[in-house]
C-alpha cells in the first residue's frame, strides 16, 4: 500500500514539473530558444567562453572581447581578439605585472582607436582601485598608459578627441596636445557613442521612473552648442547601450524592460518611432555595427553572434525614406 502511494506522489510531482515545464514554453519561449535565423551566424569557437562585451575593428576584420570560462566563476576576465576570417583567436596579455604587485587588472569597458592599432580600454589594478582610468593597450607591444581618469568612453571618428564619463562629469580631451574641457551632468551616464560625422555624442542615463524602477534615458548632445537634448523623452522604454548607425541619422539601442529581457530596437535621431529592428534575437546585452554597416555583432546569453543585414533582409533593411505611423 506504501509503495502504491508512494508511485502516485512520484508521478504527481512529475506531472506539475511538466505543467510548469509547459507553462513556461508557452509564457516565456524565450528561455527555450536558442536557434538562429537568416543571416544570423553563432562564432562557433568561442563555445567554452562566455562573452560579456565585443567591438567591430575599424576594418570589420577583426573582433575584441572581454570573455570568460564557461560554467568557472572563479575565472578572470580576459580580452581575446578574434580573426574573423581565419576563425582563430590570441589572448591579450594586460600588463598589470608593471602596474600592480598582485598582476591583477580589473577590466571595464572596450574599444578599438579609430586607426585600429591599438585598444582602448577602461579599468584598473586590482590592488589600485584609486587608478581607475582609460588605458592605450599597444597591440604590438601590450603595453600600457593610462590616458586620463574615466571609465566610459567614445573616439571621434578621425581619433583627435576622445569623450570620457567620470562620475557626473562629461569630458572632451584633445589627445595631441592633452587638453580637454569639462561638463557637468546633472545625472549619471553609463554609456557614450560619438556620431560618424563628429558633431554630436549620445549618451545613455539611469534614472527613476515615478514607481522608483530604472528606466534609462537617451540624450543626444551638440558638441558645438554644448547642448543636451532628451531622445524620445516620452517613452517607457529602458534604452540602452546606444550607437550610431553608419549614415548617423539612426540610432540604435537595447530595449531592457520588456520580458524577453533585451531586444534589439532602432529609431531615427528625429526621436519620432521606433523599430523593433531584429525582434527574433533576444536576451541581448551588447552590439556594435561595422563602419560600412553591412554588420551587426551581438552578444545574446553570453553567445558572439554575427548578423549580416542585408541576408536577414526584410523587416532588417531599414528605410532610406523614413516614414513613422
Amino acid at each position: 500500500m506504501r509503495g502504491f502511494r508512494k508511485r502516485h506522489l512520484a508521478l504527481a510531482i512529475l506531472f506539475l514539473i511538466g505543467c510548469v515545464v509547459v507553462y513556461f514554453i508557452i509564457n516565456f519561449p524565450w528561455i527555450f530558444e536558442r536557434q538562429n535565423y537568416p543571416g544570423v551566424y553563432d562564432v562557433k569557437v568561442l563555445s567554452d567562453q562566455i562573452v560579456w562585451e565585443a567591438k567591430w575593428s575599424p576594418d570589420g576584420a577583426k573582433i575584441a572581447m572581454k570573455t570568460q570560462k564557461r560554467r568557472d566563476v572563479t575565472a578572470p576576465v580576459v580580452l581575446r581578439i578574434l580573426d574573423v576570417e581565419k576563425q582563430t583567436i590570441e589572448q591579450i596579455p594586460i600588463s598589470a605585472e608593471k602596474l600592480s604587485p598582485t598582476n591583477k587588472f580589473v577590466l571595464g569597458y572596450l574599444d578599438w582607436s579609430p586607426d585600429g592599432e591599438n585598444l582602448t580600454i577602461s579599468g584598473n589594478p586590482a590592488d589600485k582601485p584609486e587608478h581607475q582610468g582609460i588605458w592605450i593597450l599597444n597591440l604590438l607591444t601590450y603595453d600600457m598608459k593610462m590616458l586620463t581618469k574615466g571609465r566610459y568612453f567614445s573616439w571621434s571618428p578621425n581619433g583627435d578627441r576622445i569623450a570620457i564619463i567620470q562620475d557626473k562629469t562629461l569630458k572632451i580631451l584633445h589627445v595631441e596636445d592633452n587638453q580637454e574641457y569639462s561638463i557637468q551632468l546633472l545625472q549619471p551616464v553609463d554609456n557614450i557613442d560619438w556620431s560618424p560625422q563628429g558633431d554630436r555624442l549620445v549618451v545613455s542615463s539611469p534614472e527613476a521612473d515615478d514607481q522608483g524602477y530604472r528606466v534609462d534615458r537617451l540624450y543626444i548632445f551638440d558638441i558645438e552648442g554644448e547642448e543636451f537634448q532628451a531622445f524620445l523623452s516620452d517613452s517607457f522604454w529602458s534604452m540602452r547601450k546606444p550607437i550610431w548607425l553608419p549614415n548617423g541619422d539612426w540610432l540604435s539601442f537595447i530595449i531592457k524592460n520588456v520580458p524577453e529581457g533585451g531586444v534589439i530596437a532602432a529609431a531615427p535621431t528625429t526621436g519620432q518611432c521606433i523599430f523593433s529592428w531584429f525582434p527574433e534575437l533576444k536576451r541581448i546585452d551588447s552590439i556594435d555595427i561595422t563602419k560600412d554597416g553591412k554588420k551587426l555583432l551581438v552578444v545574446s546569453w553570453g553567445d558572439l553572434k554575427i548578423v549580416d543585414i542585408e541576408k536577414a533582409g526584410g523587416q532588417h533593411l531599414l528605410p532610406e525614406n523614413l516614414v513613422c505611423p
